[in-house]
Protein backbone atom coordinates (compact mmCIF):
# COMPACT_ATOMS: atom_id res chain seq x y z
CA UNK A 1 0.00 0.00 0.00
CA UNK A 2 2.71 2.67 1.26
CA UNK A 3 4.39 1.55 -2.56
CA UNK A 4 0.93 2.42 -4.32
CA UNK A 5 0.87 5.56 -2.29
CA UNK A 6 4.23 6.76 -3.37
CA UNK A 7 3.90 5.72 -6.87
CA UNK A 8 0.52 7.85 -7.06
CA UNK A 9 2.59 11.16 -5.42
CA UNK A 10 5.21 10.72 -8.15
CA UNK A 11 2.17 10.57 -10.99
CA UNK A 12 1.29 13.83 -8.98
CA UNK A 13 4.56 14.94 -9.64
CA UNK A 14 5.19 14.33 -12.78
CA UNK A 15 1.19 15.55 -14.32
CA UNK A 16 2.84 18.97 -12.50
CA UNK A 17 5.76 19.23 -14.67
CA UNK A 18 3.93 18.01 -17.65
CA UNK A 19 1.18 21.05 -16.87
CA UNK A 20 3.89 23.51 -16.13
CA UNK A 21 6.18 22.81 -19.46
CA UNK A 22 2.90 22.12 -21.89
CA UNK A 23 0.34 24.58 -21.56
CA UNK A 24 -1.64 22.63 -24.65
CA UNK A 25 -1.36 19.08 -22.57
CA UNK A 26 -3.79 20.96 -19.64
CA UNK A 27 -5.94 21.74 -22.03
CA UNK A 28 -6.41 18.35 -23.30
CA UNK A 29 -6.83 17.23 -19.79
CA UNK A 30 -9.46 19.27 -19.08
CA UNK A 31 -11.30 18.79 -22.45
CA UNK A 32 -10.93 14.85 -21.55
CA UNK A 33 -12.46 14.97 -18.51
CA UNK A 34 -15.69 17.04 -20.03
CA UNK A 35 -16.27 14.48 -22.87
CA UNK A 36 -18.20 11.43 -22.43
CA UNK A 37 -18.19 9.23 -19.37
CA UNK A 38 -14.52 10.10 -19.06
CA UNK A 39 -15.68 12.15 -15.78
CA UNK A 40 -16.53 9.05 -13.92
CA UNK A 41 -13.41 6.94 -15.15
CA UNK A 42 -11.33 9.88 -13.38
CA UNK A 43 -13.42 10.08 -10.26
CA UNK A 44 -13.64 6.29 -9.97
CA UNK A 45 -9.39 6.59 -9.81
CA UNK A 46 -9.85 9.34 -7.53
CA UNK A 47 -11.72 7.53 -5.05
CA UNK A 48 -9.33 4.45 -5.18
CA UNK A 49 -6.91 6.94 -4.50
CA UNK A 50 -8.41 8.46 -1.69
CA UNK A 51 -9.09 5.02 -0.12
CA UNK A 52 -5.39 4.37 -0.21
CA UNK A 53 -3.96 7.43 0.93
CA UNK A 54 -6.62 6.69 4.01
CA UNK A 55 -5.76 3.25 4.54
CA UNK A 56 -1.95 4.31 4.66
CA UNK A 57 -2.70 7.49 6.82
CA UNK A 58 -2.12 5.44 9.60
CA UNK A 59 1.43 3.63 9.03
CA UNK A 60 2.84 7.36 7.68
CA UNK A 61 4.85 9.49 9.34
CA UNK A 62 2.64 12.60 9.02
CA UNK A 63 -0.64 11.14 9.96
CA UNK A 64 -2.63 14.48 9.17
CA UNK A 65 -1.40 15.27 6.11
CA UNK A 66 -1.65 11.68 4.36
CA UNK A 67 -5.26 11.75 6.22
CA UNK A 68 -6.60 15.34 4.99
CA UNK A 69 -5.12 14.67 1.61
CA UNK A 70 -6.76 11.20 0.97
CA UNK A 71 -9.75 12.49 2.57
CA UNK A 72 -9.84 15.53 -0.32
CA UNK A 73 -9.30 12.99 -2.96
CA UNK A 74 -12.01 10.99 -1.76
CA UNK A 75 -14.68 14.18 -1.33
CA UNK A 76 -13.31 14.81 -5.09
CA UNK A 77 -13.53 11.36 -6.55
CA UNK A 78 -17.39 11.30 -4.96
CA UNK A 79 -18.47 14.77 -6.08
CA UNK A 80 -19.52 14.23 -9.74
CA UNK A 81 -21.63 11.32 -8.04
CA UNK A 82 -23.14 13.55 -6.35
CA UNK A 83 -24.30 16.40 -9.07
CA UNK A 84 -25.56 16.18 -12.50
CA UNK A 85 -22.82 16.10 -15.15
CA UNK A 86 -24.11 19.45 -16.78
CA UNK A 87 -23.42 20.98 -13.60
CA UNK A 88 -20.22 19.08 -12.75
CA UNK A 89 -19.33 20.43 -16.39
CA UNK A 90 -19.99 24.47 -15.52
CA UNK A 91 -17.76 23.74 -12.46
CA UNK A 92 -15.04 23.40 -14.54
CA UNK A 93 -15.59 25.81 -17.27
CA UNK A 94 -15.46 28.69 -14.39
CA UNK A 95 -12.37 27.09 -13.06
CA UNK A 96 -10.40 25.79 -15.75
CA UNK A 97 -12.41 27.43 -18.78
CA UNK A 98 -10.01 30.07 -20.34
CA UNK A 99 -6.68 30.00 -17.95
CA UNK A 100 -3.86 31.94 -18.17
CA UNK A 101 -0.37 30.76 -18.30
CA UNK A 102 0.73 31.76 -15.38
CA UNK A 103 -2.76 29.95 -13.42
CA UNK A 104 -1.82 27.18 -15.51
CA UNK A 105 1.88 27.22 -13.89
CA UNK A 106 0.47 27.79 -10.56
CA UNK A 107 -1.68 24.55 -10.75
CA UNK A 108 0.52 22.81 -11.71
CA UNK A 109 3.01 24.02 -9.25
CA UNK A 110 0.34 22.94 -6.66
CA UNK A 111 0.42 19.75 -7.75
CA UNK A 112 4.00 19.12 -7.62
CA UNK A 113 4.29 20.55 -4.07
CA UNK A 114 1.60 17.88 -2.84
CA UNK A 115 3.36 15.26 -4.43
CA UNK A 116 6.41 16.01 -2.69
CA UNK A 117 4.68 16.79 0.52
CA UNK A 118 2.92 12.94 0.10
CA UNK A 119 6.18 11.56 -0.37
CA UNK A 120 8.14 13.00 2.19
CA UNK A 121 5.25 12.71 4.89
CA UNK A 122 4.74 8.27 3.85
Amino acid sequence: MIVMGNLFAVALIILGCVVILKKDSFDKIVEFVKTGNNMYLISAVNIVMGLVYLKISIISRMIWVVFFFGLFVLLKGIFPFVIKKKKAVEIINILFGDPTPSYVKFLGAMVIVAGTLLICSI
